[in-house]
């Protein structure tokens, strides 16, 4: 996940770079000024210089007339693909390395991969042929019959009498449209339609945060003109303001025509969507489908040479094979002996399996006892993938993982319990609506019954959010399959490779619910041992934090590189713990939120801003260049006092230097201890 102030970035991008789309008649200052005007008003001055900053890196590009492509044989062609992990990433990049016009998208949906294609019918075949060799299912190939919108502009007919034009110059504006000294020829090809216009990016790919592909059917017994459709769409101002691209389908497979949307937010995205759904011609309706929501790459099309050879791509193994040799050479003796007879399918299914659930081990937070039992039911995993050369007899593995999980969710429980009222069983069974008083007796089941009746119990509501029902649900799941294992039912269903990848999924789920749990025993036990205020540290007192503004409720709102969010978790868990209000990214954004608005609502809630410090987020552009004076002077206006946490060496920013810092990089509890202790004599007064 990127971090929150890069997404704000984008966000301000995609706005700039929509009004420059919308309005072509308006030059980059005049935009610049209005959405100035629109943050002061919505109380956001940083954003203003923030923006002026940004506006650097949108540059503009030319973009060709499809129809004049397709006059040299380059179509679009577009593909659905699922399939092996990293075989689709090689594939992609090699051909986007090889070709402008050759747009890779990831998918959140039933696909992994959304390829475009501006290419020839013999590169198309070969991409389709090369894509099937890596699919777990048959890819799902169309054809462009036409473009009728391209990056915003409506694709004009060409002049009946042909041009001869040089395709070299086409590409150079396509590249830069204010390329120097060339104002006269843009100006011909602009006139001519054979270029239709400039379109906005970031660096050569597009600035929007939020990307969609939606396939549009039309329902109905008339047949209506392509160019009526387009209209249609338009005539919508939410369309109008997202629609980018319009391709109508060669045969109307698998739909008739496919929209590419580009918005500022999900929200944005679902008005856009819910306006195809209610737009009509006569008695012909629309049917939209959503087929991607996702991020990615985005070459402009360009005139080329056709290139067939280029696209197979040979397979690189070099880290697969270091991968095996990994995990072949922690085999005993009899094990690797008994993996070179396995057929070349069991070895992938068995290297894969073992690497993924060591490594998950290895990062996961946990005790000595449950790594010690979870590495215990790898081996026995191991054992029988490897030894058993029939019909591996997973169960045992699968119980030993769920047993380790078993047994932690009754620690936690009683942890939580006894921490709350003491060594009274009888209270215990009382409030939390036990069947028994010794909580070693419960089924698994009703440990995650009794979680959650406590996390609705005013006695445990200083913890409460410590057992969020997501995480309670994906236990609830995994009670499920071990009664399945139990049973047999899932040797009954499947056999073979399936079972052995239904065996390795149980065992990582039961790892990462045995992190959670770790992380909440921690939690509790904080909790319960608060540090004396005589306890406190001698340097606590060297953070001077100001006083909480009255009539205002105290929060920190914390903010850190992604790759730093499981310091900024232990951070957030342990103020959470000791009663104070934390918000932090990865638990209060839900998909559709507004960056801008939430934030702006957090900061309003807030008087403290931790900004967590290494190597990774002094390197963001956040950290590098986002801490200006303007944003610290928005941040003062909310009443925040901000606080560097250095959690890794690393050079801190300028504008940081001179405000008293928390370290963690030795010592972390003591450091948690130094920052909770003056978020307490702010909150004391």
């Amino acid at each position: 996940m990127i971090s929150l102030f890069e997404e704000i970035d984008h966000r301000l991008l995609a706005a700039l770079a929509r009004m420059l789309e919308l309005d072509p008649a308006l030059a980059k200052e005049d935009a610049l000024a209005r959405l100035g005007r629109v943050a002061d008003e919505s109380g956001m001055p940083g954003a203003k210089l923030r923006l002026r900053v940004l506006a650097e890196r949108l540059v503009r590009r030319g973009v060709l007339n499809p129809l004049w492509l397709a006059r040299e044989g380059l179509r679009p062609y577009f593909f659905l693909a699922n399939g092996r992990p990293g075989f689709l990433e090689q594939l992609v990049r090699h051909s986007e390395e090889q070709r402008a016009g050759v747009s890779h998208y990831l998918i959140y949906g039933d696909w992994d991969a959304f390829v475009l294609l501006h290419g020839t019918e013999a590169e198309a075949s070969q991409l389709h042929t090369s894509l099937q060799m890596g699919a777990y299912d048959e890819p799902t190939q169309f054809t462009a019959e036409r473009a009728l919108v391209a990056y915003r502009h409506v694709v004009r007919d060409l002049p009946d009498q042909e041009v001869a034009l040089s395709t070299d110059l086409a590409n150079a504006l396509a590249r830069d449209f204010d390329l120097e000294g060339r104002g006269e020829t843009r100006d011909r090809l602009l006139a001519s339609g054979y270029v239709l216009g400039p379109t906005w990016s970031i660096e050569g790919q597009q600035p929007y945060p939020v990307v969609a592909f939606v396939g549009l059917s039309l329902r109905g017994r008339s047949n209506v003109r392509p160019e009526d459709v387009r209209d249609s769409l338009m005539r919508d101002e939410a369309l109008r303001q997202s629609l980018v691209h319009l391709f109508q389908v060669r045969q109307g497979r698998p739909f008739h025509y496919l929209v590419k949307l580009c918005c500022l937010s999900m929200t944005e995205l679902d008005e856009a969507t819910n306006a195809i759904g209610f737009t009509s011609l006569g008695n012909v309706r629309f049917d939209g489908a959503t087929l991607v929501v996702a991020s990615g790459t985005d070459q402009l099309p360009m005139f080329r040479r056709a290139d067939v050879a280029s696209l197979p791509p040979g397979p690189d193994l070099t880290s697969m094979v270091r991968v095996g040799e990994k995990v072949f050479s922690r085999l005993p003796a009899d094990q690797q002996q008994a993996f070179n007879l396995l057929d070349p399918g069991r070895q992938i299914a068995v290297v894969r399996s073992l690497a993924e659930i060591g490594d998950r081990i290895d990062a996961a937070r946990l005790n000595a006892s449950t790594r010690e039992r979870l590495n215990s039911a790898l081996s026995t995993f191991s054992r029988e993938c490897i030894v058993n050369v029939g019909r591996p007899n997973l169960t045992g593995a699968a119980a030993e993982v769920t047993a380790t999980v078993e047994g932690e969710l009754k620690r936690l429980l009683s942890r939580l319990a006894y921490a709350t009222y003491g060594k009274d069983p009888a209270r215990i069974q009382k409030e939390l609506k036990l069947p028994t008083r010794a909580v070693r007796n419960l089924a698994l089941g009703k440990v995650v019954q009794a979680l959650r009746t406590a996390r609705e119990h005013d006695d445990f509501r200083d913890c409460a959010e410590l057992f969020d029902d997501l995480w309670l649900d994906r236990v609830d799941r995994f009670v499920e399959a071990r009664n399945r294992w139990a049973h047999d039912a899932v040797a009954a269903d499947i056999d073979g490779l399936q079972l052995i990848d239904e065996a390795h999924r149980t065992i990582v789920e039961a790892v990462e619910i045995s992190d959670w749990i770790e992380a909440r025993l921690v939690a509790v036990s904080s909790s319960t041992r608060p540090p004396a205020v005589g306890a406190e540290p001698e340097d606590a007192g060297a953070l001077d934090v100001a006083r909480c503004p009255p009539g205002r409720d105290l929060s920190v709102f914390i903010s850190h590189a992604t790759a730093d969010r499981d310091t900024a978790e232990r951070i957030a868990m342990g103020l959470k713990a000791f009663g104070h209000r934390s918000w932090y990214t990865e638990w209060e954004m839900q998909p559709g939120d507004s960056i801008l608005a939430r934030m702006e609502t957090a900061l309003a809630q807030s008087d403290t801003l931790l900004v967590l410090l290494s190597a990774r987020s002094v390197a963001s552009r956040w950290v590098r260049r986002e801490l200006n004076t303007a944003f610290m002077a928005q941040l003062s206006g909310h009443d925040v006092q901000v606080i560097p946490v250095i959690v890794e060496d690393c050079e801190v920013p300028e504008l940081l230097k001179g405000i008293v810092h928390v370290d963690l990089r030795t010592d972390f509890e003591k450091g948690l201890i130094t920052l909770l202790a003056a978020v307490r004599r702010r909150r004391r007064g």
